[in-house]
């Protein structure tokens, strides 16, 4: 929707604490150092909960709602769209 200029901006806003991440990538690792050692463990990163507010020019909202509807479901969809 950007690149059609739909949108004014887009803010991110963060809704949790920031934890260590539970479902890492396969080949995403992390060091931990114990002592003088250091050893290579799946996992590391961060999970950061947050959601995405989208603002959508007026003339434009029909036409961006149509492409929303094609990546979300519509139950989904309902429950999180303001207009």
């Amino acid at each position: 929707m950007s690149e059609r200029e739909y949108v004014t901006s887009i803010v991110c806003k963060c809704s949790g604490e920031v934890v260590q991440s539970t479902t890492p990538h396969l080949h995403q690792q992390y060091r931990r150092r114990r002592g003088n050692e250091r050893h290579d463990q799946p996992g590391g990163g961060a999970e950061l909960k947050c959601f995405y507010i989208v603002y959508i020019k007026r003339q434009h909202f029909e036409a961006a709602m149509h492409i929303l509807e094609e990546c979300l479901p519509l139950v989904e969809l309902n429950q999180r769209l303001y207009a």
